[in-house]
C-alpha cells in the first residue's frame, strides 16, 4: 500500500496572509504519506527571498524534494510545483503545457518512484477557470497531452496528482474520466477541497483499473492553505 498526497501549499502564506512554511509542512506530516504532490511552490522569490520550499520540506518531512518550474513570478526567483517522496525518486522531465503567450505556464513535472512497485508520480496545476478565453479548451488539451505523454513513454503505472482548478461534473474531469481512474469519485458526498466550497484538488490513476483505491480522504482545511490535502491509499 501506498499513500499518496496532494496538497496545494499556496506559495507559504496561509489564509490569514501570513507566510510559515512550516504549517504546511506540519499538515502533511500528521498524514505522513508515502509520496506528495505539492502546488504553487516557492523557490528565493522577492517576498520570501531566503526561502527555498522544496529544500525546506525535504528536510522537515525527511523525504525528497522534485522541483518543477514553471514560471518566475518576480524575474529573479522560481515557481512550480514539486514532488516529494520517502523512496528514492528520480526526476524524468516536464511537459510545458498549452498556455497562451502573457500567461502563466502551466506545466506538468514527472518522476519515478522507487517503490517496492515502482510507479510514476505526475504533478500538474491546471489554469483557473477564467484565467483567459480558451481556459477550458486548453485544460482538456492538457489531458490529453500528458496521456499521450505517459502512453508513449510507457510511464505505468501512473499517478496524476495536483490543482485541476475545476469541480467535477465540468468537460475537463468528464473528460479526465473517459482516460484515468479518478479516486476523487470514492470522496464523500459534499466534500470540497477549497475554501470556496469546491473540489477542485484530484489524484488519478492510470492506465484505468489497474491499480486499486483502497481509501480517499479529503483532509481538515486549516489555516496553513486555502486548500485541503488530498489522500489516497493505493496498491498497484
Amino acid at each position: 500500500m501506498i499513500r499518496i498526497t496532494t496538497f496545494n501549499i499556496a506559495s507559504s502564506f496561509g489564509e490569514d496572509k501570513k507566510s510559515d512554511w512550516r504549517r504546511g509542512a506540519e499538515v502533511l506530516r500528521k498524514i505522513a504519506p508515502d509520496a506528495v504532490s505539492c502546488n504553487e511552490v516557492s523557490v528565493h522569490e522577492d517576498f520570501e527571498p531566503d526561502l527555498d520550499l522544496p529544500a525546506l520540506y525535504g528536510e522537515y518531512l525527511g523525504m525528497t524534494p522534485v522541483f518543477g518550474r514553471a514560471t518566475s513570478r518576480d524575474g529573479k526567483g522560481d515557481y512550480g510545483v514539486m514532488a516529494l517522496s520517502g523512496y528514492p525518486i528520480e526526476r524524468l522531465g516536464k511537459l510545458e503545457l498549452p498556455t497562451p503567450e502573457g500567461y502563466e505556464q502551466r506545466i506538468c513535472l514527472i518522476t519515478r518512484v522507487h517503490a517496492p512497485t515502482p510507479f510514476h508520480l505526475l504533478v500538474t496545476h491546471f489554469c483557473t477557470r477564467t484565467e483567459y478565453p480558451s481556459a477550458r479548451e486548453n485544460r482538456i488539451a492538457a489531458i490529453r497531452m500528458i496521456t499521450d505523454a505517459v502512453k508513449e513513454k510507457n510511464l505505468c503505472p501512473a499517478v496524476l496528482c495536483g490543482d485541476l482548478n475545476v469541480e467535477p461534473g465540468t468537460p475537463e474531469i468528464d473528460f479526465l474520466h473517459t482516460l484515468w481512474d479518478v479516486c476523487n469519485d470514492a470522496a464523500e458526498p459534499g466534500a470540497w477541497t477549497h475554501h470556496s466550497g469546491r473540489m477542485l484538488d484530484y489524484i488519478s490513476t492510470f492506465p484505468k483499473g489497474a491499480v486499486k483505491l483502497l481509501s480517499f480522504t479529503v483532509g481538515a482545511h486549516t489555516v496553513a492553505s486555502d486548500h485541503c490535502p488530498v489522500s489516497a491509499e493505493l496498491e498497484f
